[in-house]
């Protein structure tokens, strides 16, 4: 296979029965100077071998297995090293692009000469088409901009933006930093600054499918815990992009996640064996630590008069908060207590 424009990375992992839609999607693009490499993290659903049937006649696809799964990011590294194209984008399994993902990516890059290119993406459930604006219009901005638009908006994922390829390896191997929740926004927070122009595109061209019985409200976990990571990770991203705005909003990120870790717990408790006994009680004094203090950046922020109260309790009254859930969670039945 020659050259070829961009390069669809799509990790899977036991995501057999959403896997037809997902390639079926990249099939019928209309921008046709494209590759996919699909990523098999250790799936144990026959979707390996699904996947080497049902891509054996097409140059155009790459299947790679790993045996044991490594991670979302680890998949997403993979096929970024596999990649020949002169653009990244990422498709996740279960989710589905309109036709012209591909061709207005392309076009808003190449038209405003940037290295990232950003579309809107909504949250469905269902494959009906969407509504598209009467006219597209296309904003560019620096990257340092697209940074804090990413931050101010909480637009994080990367499987809305298409991505020049040499700024992404230019990252070295680990582009997405494995082994940690929020993946996404650490990324992003090192790709965009680097970038010298960002283009959005308003137009509606990603289906992000979410799956309304496998949302858990969950309670304190390692996984959760990992966001406090990304967080700091981004602060420092920010921080080395020298930008104050993009420093202060990384910051205002980092404040409100300790605060959201905090309600969980009050609500939901510990909800991960792992962080049964000691581990638990370490991980809640750093983690109250944290929100200690970051509490008056997150006083000083433009939180809901609600949340300002739970904030203001957690920081001087925190039994009271756990004792207000537990009465919400048997009056309600809701919660684990």
């Amino acid at each position: 296979m020659g050259e070829v424009e961009i390069s669809v990375i799509v990790p899977t992992r036991n995501a057999l029965p959403f896997l037809e839609r997902c390639l079926r999607s990249i099939e019928q693009q209309t921008f046709r100077s494209f590759e996919a490499i699909v990523v098999n993290d250790g799936s144990d659903d026959g979707s390996a071998a699904w996947l080497d049937e049902r891509l054996a006649q097409k140059p155009a696809y790459r299947v790679v297995h790993h045996e044991l799964s490594q991670g979302l990011s680890a998949a997403r590294n993979h096929g970024i090293a596999l990649a020949r194209g002169r653009f990244l984008a990422f498709l996740d399994a279960d989710d589905w692009f309109e036709p012209t993902m591909l061709e207005t990516l392309h076009r808003a890059a190449l038209s405003t000469q940037s290295q990232v290119a950003h579309i809107v993406r909504e949250i469905c459930t269902n494959e009906g088409p969407f509504v598209q604006p009467r006219e597209e219009v296309v904003r560019v901005l620096d990257g340092v901009g697209a940074a804090v638009e990413m931050l101010e908006q909480e637009e994080y994922a990367v499987w809305s933006r298409l991505y020049d390829a040499r700024l992404v390896k230019s990252l070295g191997p680990e582009p997405f930093p494995v082994g940690l929740t929020c993946e996404d926004r650490v990324f992003n927070m090192r790709v965009l600054p680097l970038a010298s122009r960002a283009a959005e595109s308003n137009r509606v061209e990603y289906h992000y499918f979410m799956n309304m019985g496998s949302i858990s409200l969950g309670g304190l976990s390692q996984r959760a815990m990992q966001i406090l990571e990304a967080d700091e990770l981004m602060v420092g991203y920010a921080r080395a992009a020298g930008d104050e705005r993009l420093v202060k909003l990384a910051l205002d990120r980092q404040a409100k996640g300790a605060f959201s870790m905090l309600v969980k717990y009050a609500r939901f408790g510990i909800t991960d064996d792992a962080l049964r006994g000691q581990a638990g009680q370490d991980a809640l004094r750093m983690l109250r630590q944290r929100f200690v203090g970051d509490y008056p950046r997150l006083a000083a922020s433009p939180l809901p008069a609600s949340k300002r109260l739970v904030a203001w309790q957690l920081r001087y009254m925190p039994a009271l908060v756990r004792a207000e859930f537990a009465i919400y969670n048997v009056v309600t039945g809701k919660g684990r207590g």
